[in-house]
């Protein structure tokens, strides 16, 4: 349809905008309220291939929204701090909450080479 037809008739312009748009919603399952993510993380020109793709810091989904583009989340960190963007389905990845953490330096070494006091990288331990 050229733009001049468009102006003629714009519910056929309308319909034929729709027909164009696939609609990928069956396909994606959405996640619920309350269930922990990772985001995508963005890579430079110049950034290794060989890198993490995903964030190491979890989030929350606080609220989910159905686009004609697909589901939308809003999210917060893991302290319950809001994050100002939202992100697609694509965008996020369901994880559970980690058993293990990151050890962020050793405190203290007793004796025994096996007794260690740690300070953790997650801010809840």
């Amino acid at each position: 349809m050229s733009p001049v037809e468009a102006l003629d008739n714009p519910e056929g312009a309308r319909v034929n905008i729709r027909k164009a748009q696939p609609i990928n919603l069956k396909k994606q399952k959405p996640y619920k309220v309350g269930d922990t993510v990772r985001i995508t993380r963005a890579k430079s020109i110049f950034e290794k291939g060989s890198t993490k793709n995903w964030t190491e810091e979890i989030f929350n989904i606080v609220k989910v929204k159905k686009t004609p583009q697909g589901y939308i989340y809003r999210l917060t960190d893991y302290d319950g701090e809001p994050i100002t963007s939202v992100f697609y389905h694509d965008e996020v990845f369901a994880v559970k909450r980690p058993d293990l953490y990151k050890i962020e330096k050793i405190i203290k070494t007793r004796i025994n080479p096996n007794t260690r006091k740690t300070e953790y990288l997650s801010s809840d331990r």
